[in-house]
C-alpha cells in the first residue's frame, strides 16, 4: 500500500526508517525518489553505526545528486566518534565544508537523582537485580506469600508497589527477564526491536497507566517515550 502511494502521489517530504525505506527502493521506487536534493537524518549518532550501515549504503547509491548538488543534514543530541569522523574526512577533502550549529547545552543532572554502580560477578547478577527490585519496593515476597501463586503474587504487587524500567542488551534477555519477573508475580512489560508495533504501543499504555509495573526493555525505548513517571 505504502509503495503504490508513493508511485502515484510522489510525495514532496517522505520520513521513514532505513530498513523500510531499503524495502521500498528494492520493490523499484528508485525512480521516485531518484531527484530527491534534501537527505535528513535523525538521530544520526544511531544512523551511523554499524547496524544501519548497509541500509544507509543503499540509500545513498540511489540518491546521488542529479542536476544539482544533494545537501544533507544531521540531527543528534550527542557527538559520537562516527559523527566527529564523518566531519573530518569531509573537512580534510576539496568538498563543501560541513557546516556545524551546535544548539547542546551541559547536562543537567536533576538534584535529586540517586545514581549507583553495582560490581558482581556475572553468575549471581539475576539474584542481586532480584534483591535490588525488593529494596526498591518494586515488588515484595515476603514470609507469607511464598505459598502464593504468581496471580496472587502479581495482585498484591500491583496495589503496593513502585514502577521501574529495566534496560537489557538483547532481545532475548529482555524476554527472558520479563519470564521470570512474571514468574514471581510481578507485574512486568517487555519492549524490543522484534515486537510488533501494536504490542509495543500496548506495552507502553499499560506501563503508563501503572497496568504493568516493571518494563524491560532494550535501546529501542531509551530515547523519544513520552512516560510522565517512573518511580
Amino acid at each position: 500500500k505504502q509503495a503504490l502511494q508513493l508511485a502515484r502521489d510522489r510525495p514532496h517530504i517522505v520520513v521513514a526508517t532505513p530498513g523500510r525505506f531499503v524495502e521500498h527502493l528494492n520493490r523499484g521506487l528508485e525512480a521516485v525518489v531518484g531527484n530527491v536534493d534534501t537527505l535528513v537524518l535523525d538521530e544520526a549518532d544511531r544512523l551511523l553505526t554499524p547496524t544501519f550501515t548497509l541500509d544507509l549504503a543503499r540509500i545513498l547509491q540511489v540518491l546521488q545528486p542529479r542536476k544539482t548538488e544533494r545537501k544533507t543534514l544531521f540531527f543528534s543530541a550527542t557527538s559520537t566518534p562516527q559523527l566527529q569522523s564523518l566531519v573530518q574526512k569531509r573537512q580534510d577533502s576539496n568538498k563543501k565544508p560541513v557546516e556545524i550549529c551546535n544548539l547542546s547545552r551541559p547536562a543537567a543532572v536533576p538534584e535529586k537523582l540517586i545514581q549507583q554502580y553495582i560490581f558482581m560477578p556475572s553468575r549471581v547478577k539475576v539474584s542481586y537485580f532480584i534483591r535490588l527490585l525488593q529494596v526498591l519496593n518494586v515488588f515484595s515476597i515476603s514470609e507469607n506469600d511464598k505459598e502464593l501463586t504468581s496471580s496472587h503474587k502479581r495482585k498484591h504487587n500491583s496495589a503496593t508497589n513502585l514502577s521501574a524500567m529495566v534496560f537489557v542488551q538483547t532481545c532475548k534477555r529482555c524476554h527472558e527477564l520479563d519470564a521470570l519477573l512474571s514468574q514471581l508475580g510481578v507485574d512486568a512489560l517487555c519492549l524490543h526491536s522484534k515486537l510488533g508495533q501494536r504490542r509495543r504501543v500496548a506495552a507502553l499504555a499499560k506501563f503508563r497507566g501503572y497496568i504493568g509495573r516493571v518494563l524491560v526493555a532494550t535501546d529501542v525505548a531509551s530515547r523519544g517515550l513520552d512516560i510522565p513517571k517512573v518511580d
